[in-house]
């Protein structure tokens, strides 16, 4: 379940308005107004299942309502056509998932000389919760998580990607993992589960393309620990949250082995050129 649809019948009522609030953010449906001068037409909002949703008590009259939980019909890769908004429906949204709002803002930004100059790497985390397994197994689960998540993605996750592909900036979904040491970004998600390991850092940099992230500010300069790995210093404009976390189970060996768990998280990346030449891929 993505969604939930909530269909307000032409009852007369007061009150029984649906108060809707994601991240501090927070509006209001009041179909008893929306509703009080007609009797041939229905109320309807749709939001997403990670909103936080409650209904007003009724002051007077009688509220009736229908609500649909909404699935996407098909996941498979091919992907899901996005149909246009309909003529008279308003979409109630903040500016953050306008993708047209995120490229302007971002178009802008990346007009300034003096940041990342050279180019360089940012990286955001997903606003959204997904649904995602708390493990993934691959004997059991063939495809991975992170391959159906470009069509899953809603809301600013949404804008954001688009935005940045409009602009010419090649948006990549990755996992980040969770370490002793530094993280490491995966293209993939990783399953550790038939080993017996002592470097989980080390096993990913090795037999997974991991690239270990090195969170910078305006000057970075590599660790001498960081030395002969693959090394990415990352920009983060928004922080990897709790949310949509990926385990793998696996036994560590050190003095002796013990279960320990990878958690890994998904992520936004975004390579930005150097200025003159901002562009990373094909502009759409």
């Amino acid at each position: 379940m993505f969604g939930s649809l909530v269909v307000v019948f032409p009852t007369p009522h007061s009150g029984g308005t649906l108060v809707l609030r994601h991240h501090e953010h927070e509006w209001t449906f009041d179909s008893a107004k929306l509703l009080a001068c007609t009797s041939n037409r229905l109320a309807y909002a749709a939001f997403f299942s990670d909103v936080e949703h409650e209904v007003t008590p009724v002051t007077s009259g009688h509220r009736i309502s229908l609500t649909y939980n909404l699935y996407w019909a098909d996941l498979g890769l091919d992907g899901i056509v996005i149909s246009t908004q309909p003529d008279g429906v308003n979409i109630l949204q903040p500016p953050s998932a306008n993708a047209t709002d995120v490229g302007r803002i971002l178009s802008e930004v990346l007009e300034d000389s003096s940041l990342l100059p050279a180019g360089g790497t940012l990286g955001f985390g997903l606003r959204h919760a997904y649904p995602f397994p708390r493990t993934w197994d691959p004997a059991v689960d063939k495809l991975d998580p992170l391959l159906l998540l470009p069509i899953l993605l809603k809301g600013s996750d949404l804008a954001l990607y688009d935005a940045c592909d409009a602009l010419g900036l090649e948006p990549k979904l990755k996992f980040i993992s969770e370490t002793d040491d530094k993280p490491v970004l995966l293209d993939r998600a990783v399953q550790l589960s038939v080993m017996e390991i002592e470097d989980p850092e080390g096993t990913m940099l090795r037999e997974h393309n991991g690239v270990v992230v090195e969170e910078v500010g305006a000057d970075f300069e590599p660790s001498e620990e960081d030395i002969g790995k693959s090394v990415r210093p990352v920009h983060w404009v928004t922080r990897v949250g709790a949310i949509n976390k990926l385990a793998s189970t696996y036994i560590h060996y050190g003095n002796e082995g013990v279960l320990s768990h990878l958690y890994m998280t998904p992520c936004l990346t975004v390579e930005v050129g150097p200025v003159g030449a901002r562009q990373t891929s094909r502009a759409k």
